[in-house]
């Protein structure tokens, strides 16, 4: 396996990631064609012997599912030190609206990170664009308010990426970013 750096995170990251949004409980949430835990197990752990250490999960995938499912494999199958786990924030999950809003966004990586059984993700990711947030500048500055080293969970986010975005809105956010002299995107 190859494997790459992450931006400049200081993170190298195999050259394939493991997507996870087909592992999960298959009667939680939306996503009907999963593999259950026994399914999904063997397929995490012959990523993890071939090399890949780069896996892709969500606060939405089979409700949550995927994340416990994904943290009890890697607990098993690895050490944390050794994988890159990153996870996305937007859609409502049991007990929580959907959004970035910075309550949604704190109470999301929490929940994650008791799903996932783990103290930090390595990446946090926009899931899809909040159109209830139009303001550039507003936006980046919760960004900005959401990545507080005094949060826990936060505490080893290195960086924030934007997926499923139109291209129309990412040359704003990345201007925003340098203005404000915030954290720089550093994946699409």
């Amino acid at each position: 396996m190859e494997y790459t750096p992450l931006g400049q995170t200081g993170l190298r990251v195999s050259h394939l990631c493991l997507g996870c949004m087909t592992f999960g409980e298959p009667e939680r949430g939306r996503h009907a064609c999963t593999f259950p835990e026994e399914s999904s197990l063997p397929l995490i752990k012959q990523a993890l012997e071939g090399g890949i250490n780069f896996f892709d999960t969500a606060n939405s995938y089979s409700d949550g599912s995927s994340e416990e499912i994904v943290g009890r494999a890697l607990k098993t199958y690895a050490r944390r030190d050794d994988v890159v786990v990153a996870t996305k924030v937007f859609f409502p999950t049991a007990g929580l609206s959907g959004g970035l809003s910075r309550a949604n966004i704190l109470q999301s990586i929490d929940d994650s990170l008791t799903r996932l059984g783990m103290d930090y993700v390595d990446l946090l990711q926009i899931h899809r664009w909040d159109y209830d947030t139009p303001r550039w500048k507003k936006r980046w500055r919760r960004c900005m308010m959401w990545c507080n080293p005094a949060r826990r969970a936060l505490s080893a986010l290195l960086l924030c990426t934007l997926g499923n975005l139109p291209a129309r809105c990412i040359p704003p956010i990345c201007t925003v970013g340098h203005v404000l002299s915030a954290c720089r995107i550093s994946t699409i």
